[in-house]
């Protein structure tokens, strides 16, 4: 996190097998949640790690920081060696771990080659929530979700990929933007979204295997 100011109050979302820079209803304050990876894809951070104002801090910590961004007034977060919480009436120090952590360059290396650009509000208008798989079929000349054609276009080998549903609509309402670009390789590949606008911000999600869910 980067030392920042807010008065909004804070949710934390659990993932089980994405992860994602979240908003919390302040776009100078970001939270990331970490759950299951492939192991090539994680390193080790010692607590004394400093990288220009990040700190790696548990999830149980990342709630507390949430709760108290729930009170309401401004807070402002400072981090380094440790990560302080200032409020108008007191400051909290919460420890950096040392912990497998997401090794961004070697998940991202993984990503494929395919494009697909979509409207972020149309697709993810059509995930529900309530189910646990969807399916993206996409070729040259069509893009489909569970069956149903979607307006998108995309550039790639053909693709038939799974997602959660509610993971995936995470994704690209982490404020994406308009109109998102998933980068997609093959059906167990990490998939990166992006906006098509403004690359700074990147959610990163796994699909489902889907012979592991239809065997299920």
């Amino acid at each position: 996190m980067n030392g920042a100011s807010t008065r909004a109050g804070a949710r934390l979302r659990r993932f089980k097998c994405c992860f994602a820079a979240r908003r919390i209803r302040c776009p100078q304050l970001r939270l990331l949640t970490v759950m299951s990876l492939p192991a090539d894809c994680v390193r080790s951070l010692p607590a004394s790690t400093i990288e220009r104002g990040h700190t790696v801090i548990a999830e149980g910590d990342a709630k507390r920081v949430a709760s108290i961004a729930e009170r309401g007034g401004p807070i402002t977060l400072t981090a380094g060696n440790e990560l302080a919480v200032h409020t108008s009436s007191e400051t909290v120090s919460i420890a950096a771990v040392s912990d497998h952590y997401p090794d961004y360059e070697a998940t991202l290396a993984r990503c494929g080659a395919g494009r697909l650009l979509v409207e972020t509000a149309d697709l993810a208008a059509r995930l529900d929530r309530s189910r646990e798989l969807v399916v993206l079929k996409l070729t040259a000349s069509s893009a489909a979700a569970d069956g149903a054609d979607f307006p998108g276009k995309y550039e790639g080998d053909d693709l038939t990929i799974g997602f959660n549903p509610s993971f995936l609509a995470d994704a690209l309402e982490a404020g994406i933007g308009g109109e998102a670009i998933l980068q997609l390789g093959s059906p167990v590949d990490p998939v990166a979204i992006r906006s098509a606008d403004d690359g700074t911000l990147t959610c990163l999600v796994m699909p489902i295997r889907l012979e592991e869910k239809a065997t299920a």
